[in-house]
């Protein structure tokens, strides 16, 4: 029996959600959350890591070039040494 004070609400009604549904929510908000996740790591600033640069690294630099110049100018071909070729730019004659 309802009371003055206290209407009755009638209850909810209980329906199924099916399981692709909930599949479809959790995926569109893990995308949601990865996008999240790339912004914040794209947008975060660091500072540059420290390098430590000797004052005859342009001397060897020049030294190497024109060793190529030579080599080319003597008709050789040159290679790529495969350890270095992803750190630092050397040429060797074959």
């Amino acid at each position: 029996m309802a009371t003055p004070n206290q209407p009755t609400l009638p209850s909810p009604p209980s329906h199924h959600v099916s399981s692709w549904v909930w599949a479809f929510r959790c995926l569109r908000w893990s995308t949601y959350l990865a996008v999240l996740v790339t912004l914040i790591l794209l947008l975060h600033k660091k500072d540059p890591p420290p390098v430590q640069v000797s004052p005859q690294a342009a001397a060897r630099a020049e030294e190497k070039v024109e060793q190529v110049q030579q080599s080319l100018a003597q008709g050789e071909n040159l290679r790529f040494d495969s350890m270095k070729r992803s750190s630092t730019p050397t040429w060797l004659p074959t």
